[in-house]
């Protein structure tokens, strides 16, 4: 990428150029990685819009072919994902009378029939149960899949149903609905919790305190629900957001469920849908609910403890998964906070999402009441913040409702003036 020096020269061909800019500007020059990526990405959501109606996903598919121009993607139309998928041998043998029970008890929750129960039971699998008792994987795989379709789901509701929010709105209220918060509060709703199969007397003590905690909220919901006169099933859709963080197999369990019902029923991205409508989509109905809740995520916070107030737009949070070691416990996720290239923390997880969190609140509570000379003399950052003005004036302050937000998290840091060093 150009220096700013030369970007600013550059001029485009065919226009006379007659005053303002050096005759010996350069014909063209290099775009940065992240914004060709933004394009691409702007492209294939584009394709993937022209035939939102009827859920035709064949000139997304098509244009990411076009736009990666590699052997791994040769598809041009949707079916062709689910006709290169050969089948596993788990997947097609015989099921067990428990594993065919199994799917009949979790049909009454969610009316979805599997064609292949051993799929449903990977799904409820945790990693420490022995292969050699059921023969089928743990939900590890289902999971990852599930992540990304229940994304998509929630990404597509907030799209259309709010089309003049900003990007970061929306991504800030996706998180509530992705959250392991939300999700392991579900998992005990449908009662999924109850099939987990798994081999650790702590991991179970921690469900048994979870479903108590989690059930006690739900019941004084509805008990506010009746106490103003309305029915148990009116009660207020929030009632998890004050709970504690669940288990991380709980929530597991519910993408693991969603990643089941995809593969079953031959990568019909349909049953997403509808079990996103059925289960999720009431819940966010009013989603000026949980307004609050998305701005007091901690990678909330840091984004804007770093962008707006301290101008700073050279940082990043990496997430990178460290070797396994071959003990037989899950893979364990590291999450790094880096500005101008030095590292200020580092954090372990199990999944990316949680070592970003964990990482976000280290960094803030090391950053907070850090003066702006300070941090930009330690980070050698000399970044332009959009806030600031060519006179250079800027915010000197966060906004009386962050810093409420804040203080209630815990960060309470102080945001010195913005001004040009």
């Amino acid at each position: 990428m150009l220096t700013l020096d030369s970007s600013r020269a550059w001029y485009p061909e065919n226009l006379a150029l007659k005053r303002g800019k050096t005759a010996a500007a350069p014909k063209s020059h290099r775009l940065a990685d992240k914004t060709i990526a933004d394009v691409c990405e702007a492209l294939i959501g584009a394709a993937l819009l022209t035939f939102h109606e009827t859920n035709n996903m064949d000139n997304a598919v098509r244009a990411v072919t076009e736009l990666v121009c590699s052997t791994d993607h040769m598809m041009m139309s949707y079916n062709e994902y689910y006709q290169a998928y050969e089948k596993p041998k788990y997947q097609t043998a015989r099921p067990t009378a428990s594993q065919c029970n199994l799917a009949m008890q979790v049909q009454q929750k969610h009316d979805y029939t599997f064609k292949y129960p051993r799929v449903l039971r990977s799904a409820f699998l945790h990693p420490s149960y022995p292969f050699s008792y059921e023969h089928v994987p743990n939900f590890q795989r289902l999971e990852f899949l599930g992540d990304s379709l229940l994304d998509m789901a929630c990404i597509n509701f907030l799209f259309h149903r709010f089309p003049k929010r900003d990007p970061q709105w929306l991504t800030e209220h996706k998180m509530a609905m992705v959250s392991n918060q939300f999700l392991g509060a579900l998992c005990v709703s449908l009662g999924f919790y109850r099939h987990l199969l798994q081999f650790n007397g702590q991991l179970q003590k921690q469900i048994q305190n979870y479903v108590t905690e989690i059930t006690e909220a739900l019941e004084e919901a509805e008990e506010d629900a009746v106490k103003a006169g309305k029915s148990r099933e009116e009660r207020s859709p929030d009632y998890w957001v004050h709970t504690k963080q669940p288990p991380k197999c709980l929530p597991d369990m519910i993408e693991a469920y969603v990643g089941a019902i995809f593969v079953d029923s031959e990568y019909n991205y349909g049953e997403v849908q509808r079990f996103f409508e059925k289960q999720i989509q009431p819940y966010f109905e009013n989603i000026e609910l949980y307004d609050t809740y998305a701005n007091k995520h901690p990678v909330t916070f840091l984004t804007n403890f770093l962008e707006h107030h301290m101008g700073c737009s050279n940082w990043n949070i990496y997430a990178r998964q460290l070797p396994d070691i071959g003990d037989g416990l899950p893979p364990q996720i590291v999450a790094t906070v880096m500005v101008h290239n030095q590292i200020i923390m580092s954090q372990q997880g199990t999944s990316g999402r949680y070592a970003k969190i964990l990482v976000a609140k280290k960094a803030l509570e090391m950053l907070k009441g850090l003066p702006l000379p300070e941090f930009r003399a330690n980070y050698q950052c000399d970044c332009k913040s959009e806030q600031t003005t060519e006179e250079g004036e800027g915010d000197e302050q966060m906004e009386e409702e962050e810093i409420q937000h804040g203080n209630e998290n815990g960060y309470q840091y102080v945001i010195p003036p913005l001004s040009a060093t």
